[in-house]
């Protein structure tokens, strides 16, 4: 959906977790903080509005320190998940060596049982052809 024009200049950006009220000023000085804005996980639809609303009443001391907070709650939040990540990673490498020493396993049972078999049908010709020259 377009974005649609208010009486306050404000415009209305369809997005996948609501609708943001974002006044044209606000949209034209900060584009990186609306998208922090939009973007963090701290704050609902409501309070990222409320946001977006008094960005324009605010002195750029306080844009700044909105600004540093959110980065510094994304630079936490890909902290974390990189951590988790290897931790994810750790776990996958440990149970992939035991699997792949679990099928180790069973590929040697199965060489065993076809060196067995093997075995066994050699046993059972030779005695067939042992038979055969004794029947001679």
């Amino acid at each position: 959906m377009p974005p649609v024009k208010t009486k306050n200049t404000s415009t209305v950006l369809n997005q996948t977790d609501g609708d943001y009220i974002i006044p044209d000023s606000v949209k034209a000085n900060y584009p990186d903080l609306v998208e922090l804005i939009k973007q963090t996980e701290a704050m609902n639809l409501d309070e990222k509005n409320y946001w977006f609303k008094i960005m324009p009443l605010m002195n750029e001391e306080q844009i700044a320190n909105l600004r540093g907070i959110l980065v510094k709650e994304r630079e936490k939040l890909d902290e974390i998940n990189q951590k988790y990540n290897q931790d994810i990673q750790a776990i996958n490498d440990k149970h992939q060596s035991e699997i792949n020493a679990l099928e180790a396993k069973k590929r040697k049972e199965k060489l065993k049982q076809q060196e067995a078999a093997t075995e066994s049908e050699e046993n059972e010709e030779e005695k067939a052809l042992l038979a055969e020259l004794d029947s001679l």
